[in-house]
């Protein structure tokens, strides 16, 4: 379908990226570089997404999580991990 986002959540977390204090706050963003919410919460090298309220259908449907709702990012989710963005991979 064309437009459609699809991501693997099915995988909790694991050695891909050891998050830190330092993502906290950082957005997060789609391969194709649309926000779809920032990193809220860093424990045990593990980090929270909290997702924005304007996430597009498509976008909120492929990535698995509703429009200002909270889940974990999972190792197979990350493609780069920068100073300023965390990005997704798209599958």
């Amino acid at each position: 379908m064309a437009g459609r986002h699809t991501y693997a959540p099915t995988e909790p977390y694991g050695t891909a990226h050891q998050f830190s204090e330092d993502d906290d706050g950082k957005p997060v963003v789609t391969d194709d570089g649309e926000r779809i919410g920032t990193v809220t919460a860093v424990a045990d090298g593990a980090a929270t997404l909290e997702a924005g309220e304007t996430l597009s259908d498509s976008i909120r449907e492929g990535f698995g999580v509703e429009r200002g709702a909270t889940s974990t990012i999972r190792k197979e989710q990350i493609s780069t991990v920068t100073d300023e963005e965390v990005r997704l991979k798209r599958l």
